[in-house]
């Protein structure tokens, strides 16, 4: 069974709306794991986690006046060279009206030494 169309709660209309150019309502997460990512595992367990969580997968669709979450492409994934900071990202933000709602840039390294020493 599927959810959608799903209806925003009040929150997410709120960051909906608020989303600016200049003041983007994007969130950045950071996790860190206790041994470096292997590119396969990773990208593997983020497919299942897609299948298991929808919203993972949705872009909002304006319909009768309301907004709602509805079914739309995979997210993004993507692999950096280096750790990646806030600052390094584009300021654009993400438009969730369009495919893909959500994009995962990941680092597989070490974050306190991401270059080995020469």
């Amino acid at each position: 069974m599927t959810p959608f169309p799903l209806r925003l709660v009040p929150w997410e209309e709120f960051f909906f709306y608020k989303d600016r150019p200049s003041h983007p309502a994007t969130f950045f997460a950071r996790f860190e794991f206790s041994q470096p990512l292997i590119p396969g595992v990773a990208e593997e367990a983020f497919r299942r986690v897609c299948v298991r969580q929808p919203l993972t997968r949705a872009t909002v669709k304006q319909q009768g006046g309301r907004l709602y979450w509805v079914p739309s492409k995979a997210p993004e994934f993507t692999w950096s060279e280096r750790p990646i900071r806030v600052d390094d990202l584009e300021r654009r933000g993400i438009d969730i009206g369009k495919p893909p709602g959500l994009r995962i840039i990941a680092f597989a390294g070490d974050t306190l030494h991401p270059h080995p020493p020469r």
